[in-house]
């Protein structure tokens, strides 16, 4: 399954080029957010010819914190590497983007852990893209590891490289489906490392028995995955990908949220009666983008800007609503 991400295209009014905000987030806590990259030596990168490439993992943590001052986080970590797919001014936008994230912030002191989201992008994606959902759920009480995709999205890579979304290197459905899960299931294994570390800031911090798989678009593919090969996920959230048969979503336990946008196709009522885990909530008046920030980015009235917020705060409550 392949469907195509929404493309950046900015048109937009000079006074839209100075800083932009994000919106505040909702919940009661405050968020911070911490850049983590990871080198799975066990896993050949298939996408390049390069036989000593193994699979790069980037993403960024979401999560909640007491701290109310410090470094606002970086939008994109480094807006100047998108320069040969970008526009110049595509570019400069995205530099005047302010998040509410403060880098590196102290995580929220308590006892327990908060449950754990592992959220995808979709084909062309990145998990900057989905910033304003990250940073709502996150101030609500959860943490958020919104991951990169190399080759499945347009990813700037340590050695300057920005991935073109390709399937080339694969034969199957499934076999997609199994790599991109492996991201995930990847990341879980290294959070569970780095927070078992004994100076880590983050011992107890997350609750890694209560997992939720996110998937926009192609990036339900590694969510469908991981719910196949990790029991400790107990939900997985499907927004807006096309292609998935009942037929195939009848075979999981896992809790299932199917989010539908514009291109997701409805469930019979007749097939949400027999299988309870199943819910699916429609969200109107929304485009298959709506999850991701361009709307909100590139608005040419304050009106268009807060329908493009409401979108997302809806699709975000689906979520916590599960």
């Amino acid at each position: 399954m392949r469907t195509v991400w929404m493309p950046i295209v900015m048109l937009v009014s000079h006074v839209f080029l100075q800083d932009l905000p994000l919106p505040k987030p909702t919940g009661s806590y405050e968020v911070g957010a911490w850049s983590l990259q990871w080198t799975d030596i066990e896993r050949d990168e298939r996408a390049t010819e390069d036989p000593y490439d193994k699979r790069q993992v980037l993403l960024k943590l979401y999560y909640p914190t007491a701290d109310t001052k410090g470094t606002r986080a970086s939008y994109y970590n480094d807006p100047d590497a998108y320069a040969p797919i970008w526009d110049q001014s595509d570019i400069d936008l995205i530099k005047r983007v302010k998040t509410n994230a403060i880098a590196n912030a102290k995580p929220y002191p308590q006892r327990s852990g908060f449950p754990l989201i592992l959220l995808s992008h979709g084909w062309q994606g990145s998990h900057a893209s989905l910033t304003i959902i990250s940073e709502e759920l996150a101030s609500h009480g959860y943490v958020i590891a919104a991951l990169d995709h190399p080759y499945m999205g347009h990813i700037a890579l340590s050695s300057d490289v920005v991935t073109e979304a390709t399937e080339k290197q694969f034969h199957s459905y499934d076999e997609v489906m199994q790599f991109y899960a492996a991201d995930l299931d990847f990341v879980i294994a290294q959070l569970i490392k780095w927070t078992e570390q004994p100076d880590s800031a983050f011992v107890h911090h997350i609750d890694f028995t209560r997992v939720i798989a996110v998937g926009h678009s192609s990036g339900f593919l590694a969510a469908r995955g991981l719910a196949l090969r990790n029991r400790s996920v107990s939900c997985m959230v499907n927004i807006d990908a096309p292609g998935v048969e009942n037929s195939e979503l009848a075979t999981y336990q896992t809790k299932i949220i199917n989010i539908r946008t514009e291109r997701l196709k409805p469930i019979d009522a007749s097939f949400l009666d027999q299988h309870r885990n199943i819910k699916q909530i429609n969200i109107p008046n929304a485009s298959h983008g709506s999850v991701t920030d361009w709307d909100y980015l590139t608005a040419k009235s304050e009106a268009q800007r807060e329908h493009a917020l409401m979108l997302v705060r809806q699709i975000a409550q689906a979520i916590l609503d599960y």
